[in-house]
């Protein structure tokens, strides 16, 4: 109304200075209601969009904060039981235990300290991304020798389960990325592939040039995903934490720095899947020459 009455004040304003008469203004009368009604509709437009996008940034923040308690209160709290556990047990009964069973329990501390350090490692950088401090620092990336580096690091957690992980880049693959999140997103997908394939079984990366991309593909041949999975893959609010083929738990958190790394790194990330094929996730990264 406040708008009407000064829109209305100005227009008799204008009446006085220009003696126009009245029949010819009260022709456009109903011309000049209109966009004033127009303009008021669209300011209202604006205020309820700028509300949406509050009520999505106060949603996703919910959701971030839940998936934190909950990663804290299961997900951390289950390896430290199992460390303290069988550490304990070797606190107080390795004198009684015979030189096998001394071997298995350390193996067994090792292996869940080493699942531990990656579920924090992913659990820091997951809250860099959510704060927006991750840092992006591109540099000239030979992908055979960076990605072979990732391999060798996880080929302990292959031989578990007797997986073979088969690397085959394409030669002389060089890339223009942040290596810490090349690395970050390599060492997901190759974790993911061996927890969820079968023992005795093949986890592939083969790397190709596409265009001015580079292309990396990590496939494997578990227990897949059905359509539902898939849809809630890198839905923050909808965590997608699976068992591997040997119980591996994890925080659900791996493909979604994936996909945030993948796209900070100026590519993107494609998983197709089938539930008891095996799944194969594309993502790629610019190629050295694309930056000249």
């Amino acid at each position: 109304m406040v708008v009407l009455q000064t829109g209305l004040t100005g227009m008799s304003i204008f009446l006085q200075k220009t003696q126009l008469p009245v029949s010819s203004i009260m022709k456009f009368l109903p011309w000049i209601l209109i966009l004033v009604v127009l303009a008021l509709l669209v300011l209202q437009q604006i205020k309820l969009k700028r509300l949406g996008v509050e009520v999505k940034k106060l949603r996703k923040m919910n959701a971030t904060k839940d998936r934190f308690f909950s990663i804290l209160g299961h997900d951390l709290k289950s390896p430290f039981n199992s460390l303290m556990g069988f550490s304990e047990m070797l606190s107080l009964h390795a004198e009684s235990m015979d030189s096998s069973q001394v071997l298995n329990y350390s193996q067994i501390i090792h292996q869940t300290t080493r699942r531990l350090f990656m579920l924090v490692e992913n659990l820091l950088q997951w809250s860099r991304s959510q704060t927006g401090t991750t840092r992006y620092e591109p540099e000239k990336l030979d992908l055979n020798a960076v990605t072979g580096n990732v391999v060798n690091l996880l080929r302990l957690n292959a031989q578990e389960k007797d997986i073979v992980i088969s690397l085959k880049l394409e030669p002389d693959l060089v890339a223009w990325a942040d290596a810490d999140l090349y690395r970050t997103v390599v060492r997901n997908l190759l974790s993911n592939g061996i927890k969820f394939s079968p023992v005795g079984s093949v986890v592939y990366v083969t790397g190709k040039r596409v265009n001015t991309m580079i292309e990396i593909v990590v496939s494997d041949t578990g227990v897949g995903m059905g359509r539902e999975q898939m849809a809630d893959l890198f839905q923050l609010d909808k965590p997608h934490s699976t068992p591997g083929t040997l119980n591996e738990r994890g925080t659900g958190l791996g493909l979604l720095l994936c996909k945030e790394f993948s796209e900070i790194n100026k590519g993107n990330i494609q998983v197709n899947s089938l539930p008891g094929k095996g799944t194969q996730v594309k993502f790629s990264v610019p190629g050295f020459s694309s930056q000249a």
